[in-house]
């Protein structure tokens, strides 16, 4: 540690409680909770790499942000995101009462909770909205009871259903984030999955919530992509 060692990391540290049938459920949910929200999984990059498309990242041409800083936006982001999910249980668990909380992260209630909880998504979240003058739809890439697919089969159905975008739509959601509706933050991540890493095309830009602002990320095409993830198409 910089400047020397704390004396205080040499105290015993009080012995643990064992923690309440309450809390242990609350940390359950907490858990699953922030299962189904994980999003695409962000590359880090190295140095001073910029998201610019391959027409400007020689001359420096696309206004797109820098990467400086960005893994710590992603800590950060992260850390809200658990924070936030914790509270939200705390605050379930008091206005539903410890019997239907229970029943809510009990692994065997999974399904129904999921069926249930993807109802009351559908109904809340909007399915178009107009960013920078465009108007667009909101697409899920997911059919049936698909849990998830593999980023290379969403990037497949982005084509055939016309949303395949790329610099041009991601720039204008970054330069007008006021546009994007308070509904959709923090619930889906954007992808653009024309718009690919300058270093390693297995990477796609997507947008993603970071509790003050919508940031630019990169997700790996050969994982599993969940149905947080949304696609957008030009009406």
């Amino acid at each position: 540690m910089k400047g020397g060692f704390l004396k205080s990391q040499f105290i015993t540290p009080p012995p643990a409680t064992q923690a309440s049938p309450a809390c242990n459920a609350m940390l359950a949910l907490a858990g699953r909770l922030l299962a189904l929200r994980a999003g695409p999984a962000p590359l880090i990059l190295r140095g001073e790499e910029r998201a610019q498309s391959k027409e400007g990242w020689e001359t420096g041409a696309s206004s797109l942000p820098h990467r400086r800083g960005e893994s710590f936006r992603v800590r950060r982001r992260q850390k809200e995101m658990k924070m936030d999910t914790l509270r939200s249980a705390s605050h379930l668990q008091r206005e539903i009462g410890d019997e239907l909380f229970a029943a809510l992260v009990n692994s065997d209630n999974t399904a129904a909770v999921r069926k249930f909880a993807a109802t009351l998504v559908k109904s809340a979240l909007p399915t178009e909205m107009t960013v920078g003058g465009v108007t667009y739809e909101i697409l899920s890439f997911l059919k049936g009871d698909e849990k998830s697919v593999v980023g290379h089969t969403m990037v497949e159905r982005a084509k055939e259903m016309g949303a395949n975008l790329g610099e041009e739509d991601c720039e204008r959601f970054l330069k007008n984030q006021s546009d994007i509706p308070a509904a959709l933050c923090g619930k889906v991540a954007f992808v653009f999955p024309d718009l690919r890493h300058p270093d390693d095309r297995e990477y796609v830009a997507d947008l993603d919530w970071g509790g003050d602002g919508w940031y630019l990320l990169w997700g790996w095409l050969s994982r599993d992509w969940r149905g947080r993830g949304r696609l957008l198409r030009r009406k």
